[in-house]
This record gives structure tokens, C-alpha cells and sequence, in this order.
């Protein structure tokens, strides 16, 4: 199946091979998150302020998680967790199975990029003009790098280094470890 999300608030799943709708499934808020399919679910943000995760083959709802703002982040799911951001500023790390929270990390302003998961790490921009390093399992800053613009893009790294684009009109590459 084909899996998004709507303005009119809907994430839909489609037939691959007739784009004949399977379900479909309402949410409170327009969906600019890109859904993330993984251990049989859909992960998804929406303009409710909830991180939705439903049942791949049938829409049902498992679980919600509700967040201050607006979600507009892409989730990423790793090793059991889902990590997303929120515009009220934090990224979420919650079991992907039950939505239990593991941490939360405040930023200085909201978060509408997706987040990068790389060796242990979780890495992701703020809209307060920082790249943010974190341990995945503890949620601890491992560093930050401040631009001078709002980070709106989603992060991408690959041997050792950590690649975004910023408001200020650059692009950084980064160490990944400092």
C-alpha cells in the first residue's frame, strides 16, 4: 500500500496496484508529516498536536500521543523508539509499541524537521537556529552547533558527518561526534 496524509486532516492508504482506496482514518488537524511505516504501523503527525500511530493493513488507531503543538516533523523509528518533533519545541522519543514516553528535550523554539538517527545518535534542527546532537537511549545533549537562521530541513548524516541546511542560506557539514 501507499500511505499520506491530507489537508482535510485524513491519512490514507491506497492499492498499489489500482490506487482503489483500502481505509482511511481522520485526525483533527491538517497533515504536513510524512507517514513512517514500521513494525506494521504508520506513524504519523498531524496539526492536532498528536503523534498518530495506526495499524498499517487497516487504519485503526493503536495509540495517540499528544504534544503542546502542532506535529509537523516526520517521524523516525529505530530500535523500538520513534522520535519526532513538535512546533512546542521538543523532540519526542516514545516506545513504538505503546507510546510510552522514554525522554523528551526542550529546544528553544519549535521543531519542523524530521530527525536523522545514525549510530546511537539522534540528530535534529530547531527553528532556534541549532543542530542538536543527542545519545538515542537518554535523550543527553552530546553537542550543538548554532547558524545563524532557523533549521527547517531534516538533518542527514553518513560517514561521520552531519549534513543541514539553514534559514542563513548555508548548508553545514559537521563532525558527527563533535
Amino acid at each position: 500500500a501507499v500511505y499520506f496524509g491530507s489537508w482535510d486532516g485524513k491519512i490514507y492508504a491506497l492499492n498499489i496496484a489500482n490506487g482503489t482506496k483500502k481505509w482511511e482514518f481522520k485526525t483533527g488537524g491538517k497533515i504536513y508529516s510524512d507517514p513512517t511505516v514500521a513494525e506494521g504501523k504508520i506513524f504519523v503527525g498531524s496539526d492536532d498536536g498528536c503523534l498518530h500511530v495506526l495499524d498499517a493493513a487497516n487504519g485503526s488507531e493503536i495509540w495517540s500521543y499528544k504534544t503542546g503543538k502542532e506535529v509537523r516533523s516526520s517521524p523516525a523509528v529505530s530500535e523500538g523508539v520513534v522520535y519526532f518533533g513538535s512546533l512546542d519545541g521538543n523532540l519526542y522519543a516514545l516506545k513504538a509499541d505503546s507510546g510510552e514516553e522514554k525522554w523528551t528535550f526542550e529546544t528553544g523554539d519549535g521543531i519542523n524537521a524530521s530527525p536523522a538517527i545514525v549510530d546511537g545518535r539522534v540528530y535534529f534542527g530547531s527553528w532556534d537556529g541549532k543542530l542538536y546532537a543527542l545519545d538515542a537511549k537518554k535523550g543527553k545533549e552530546k553537542w550543538t552547533l548554532e547558524t545563524g537562521g532557523k533549521i527547517m530541513s531534516s538533518p542527514a548524516a553518513k560517514d561521520g558527518r552531519v549534513y543541514v541546511g539553514s534559514s542563513d542560506k548555508n548548508v553545514y557539514a559537521v563532525d558527527a561526534d563533535s
